[in-house]
């Protein structure tokens, strides 16, 4: 017993002493993600990667480099799982669907599918029925069919499949489905991304631009204002934002286009002054709930990054974060909510969400946490 506890206490020196030491791995939000629910909790399935590893242990148990997906409480921000989704090198990974059962992910490895509980393994790339000898191993695949209720995945001889939401089987695929996918869905190459957007001004529907505009003629620091399509420009509040930036609406990027032309036969067309800003502009993130998202700094000559949640009716700033300096592509909910990745401070790429309620408080989840052993 006398010559264990000396080699007990040196394993926990050696490897707690190590664990302590080391920083935190490296963690990158991939852009595909989704929500569900589990156990009537509202969740976002999160893909990210993860480089590094963190003490002696983890070193020696764990993948330096790992693509995991973790499904994170929209309410309170915790983590519900965390798992690993692919082998030993790094893979890209998205999730393109989740039902009340299974989510389902697109990688370079081919389509995985998850129980959406706890995250176990329901199927892998090359195990799921009615794909087991033609699979394609690329993200670029695999898509998710919001009318069917459907994954669909093309073969490597180009035929179309369909996996019902909550299916674990791939059957072939109608003629509308073949031709709504046809040259969507690529046996080569990843899955499309999309980054994050901001700017001056975007729509809060049709009729209504919503804009940053000076406080005054030469003035460092910007008002929000409302334009309606009459020309009419309203000050909403009084707090002054630096380098400001309103988030955009990244959830279905269609609905810019078919605002665009709402706008423009609406009768926006008669304010030339606006024409450029109507062509370029997207919907404002939070819009659904009387919202909007600004990035901005804290003053002249700050480089402080922040991201504040303000009201549409009365110009009140509702809430206010830190964060780095990028942000990644926004999802809103038809009841009101904002997904968005952030980086924090003295980070660079996205690695963390920002989950804005109805209200417009700001909930952060922060994702990658590893404990002593690696999960």
């Amino acid at each position: 017993m006398r010559g264990v506890l000396p080699l007990i206490g040196f394993a926990l020196l050696f490897f707690g002493g190590s664990y302590l030491v080391s920083p935190e791995p490296d963690i990158e939000l991939e852009p595909g993600f989704v929500v569900g629910q589990i156990d009537g909790r509202d969740v976002v399935f999160v893909p990210y990667e993860r480089s590094g590893s963190r003490g002696m242990f983890q070193l020696m148990t764990q993948d330096m480099f790992q693509s995991r997906i973790a499904a994170i409480d929209m309410v309170t921000g915790d983590t519900l799982w965390d798992t690993k989704i692919v082998g030993e090198m790094l893979s890209e990974g998205r999730v393109i669907a989740a039902g009340r059962q299974y989510v389902y992910i697109a990688t370079q490895e081919g389509l995985t599918i998850l129980e959406s509980a706890d995250g176990a393994v329901a199927a892998v790339p090359d195990a799921i029925t009615g794909l087991t000898d033609g699979y394609v191993a690329e993200a670029g695949a695999y898509g998710f069919d919001a009318d069917a209720e459907a994954v669909v995945a093309i073969d490597r001889d180009g035929v179309f499949h369909v996996i019902e939401l909550d299916g674990l089987t791939a059957t072939p695929a109608d003629a509308a489905i073949t031709d709504r996918w046809t040259g969507v869905l690529s046996g080569s190459g990843g899955h499309w991304t999309v980054s994050g957007k901001s700017d001056t001004y975007g729509f809060n529907g049709p009729e209504e631009l919503v804009r940053l505009n000076p406080a005054r003629p030469g003035a460092l620091g910007s008002v929000l204002t409302r334009t309606s399509i009459s020309g009419e420009t309203t000050q909403i509040g009084e707090a002054v934002f630096y380098d400001g930036k309103l988030v955009i609406d990244q959830t279905d990027l269609a609905v810019d286009g078919q605002l665009v032309r709402e706008a423009l036969s609406g009768g926006w067309e008669r304010h030339e002054d606006y024409h450029s800003e109507i062509q370029n502009a997207g919907k404002v993130a939070g819009a659904a709930a009387d919202v909007v998202l600004i990035e901005h700094v804290r003053g002249v000559g700050d480089d402080v990054q922040l991201l504040s949640t303000v009201s549409l009716e009365t110009g009140e700033v509702i809430d206010t974060i830190e964060t780095g300096s990028s942000s990644g592509r926004s999802i809103c909910l038809e009841s009101g909510e904002v997904i968005l990745p952030v980086s924090l401070p003295d980070n660079w790429s996205p690695h963390a969400l920002a989950l804005i309620d109805q209200q417009g408080a700001i909930t952060v989840a922060d994702v990658g946490s590893v404990g002593f052993f690696g999960f």
